[in-house]
């Protein structure tokens, strides 16, 4: 007795969906899996999930992206659009890019320099030299800061101690205020 009939449609119930289509795709994939070994053909298979997931399968000889090319040398028909080919272009700009910013910063290290020209020469030295004067202006505005906060500091610390000491000299003798003025004037 064999298997009955059944409608190809929708199915409604999302659990049973669920279960069908988990089966069905591990079905396909094992029938894609045999036939690559049986017949010594490549197979690719992609599958989407209804959520998005996707699932696949490309013969073990091959891989999908070589798989893609050949069909797309066999069919004629272009898989790639213009806007890939022009990303790709933009990759490969960057690419190179890159590269020639990776040879000027060896450059400006002093790595691989022999084989520049002097007008070459000359501009990386003007261009470290620009560079040493702008550090040299950061280290002296920095060094600026810091004598502004250690003198605040300093002025905070003398005005502290002269208030101690005032108050002391309220609390027990005047001569305590001739040693405040003697202290800050050391200081």
């Amino acid at each position: 007795m064999g298997r009955g009939k059944i409608e190809i449609k929708r199915i409604e119930n999302s659990s049973n969906r669920q279960v069908t289509f988990s089966k069905r795709k591990n079905g396909i994939i094992k029938k894609a899996r045999e036939i690559s070994v049986l017949c010594d053909c490549t197979v690719s298979i992609i599958i989407f999930s209804s959520s998005g997931k996707h699932f696949e399968f490309c013969s073990p000889s091959t891989t999908l992206p070589a798989l893609l090319e050949k069909y797309q040398n066999n069919s004629g028909k272009k898989l790639w659009d213009a806007k890939h080919e022009s990303l790709s272009a933009e990759i490969e700009r960057i690419r190179k890019e890159n590269d020639n910013m990776q040879i000027e910063l060896r450059h400006l290290r002093g790595e691989d320099i022999n084989s520049l020209q002097p007008q070459e020469l000359i501009a990386i030295e003007a261009s470290l030299e620009t560079g040493v004067e702008a550090v040299r202006a950061a280290r002296v505005t920095f060094l600026q800061y810091a004598n502004c906060f250690t003198t605040i500091f300093l002025c905070l610390f003398v005005n502290f101690t002269i208030a101690i000491l005032l108050y002391l000299a309220n609390e027990h003798c005047r001569d305590c205020i001739l040693l405040a003025v003697i202290m800050c004037g050391n200081l």
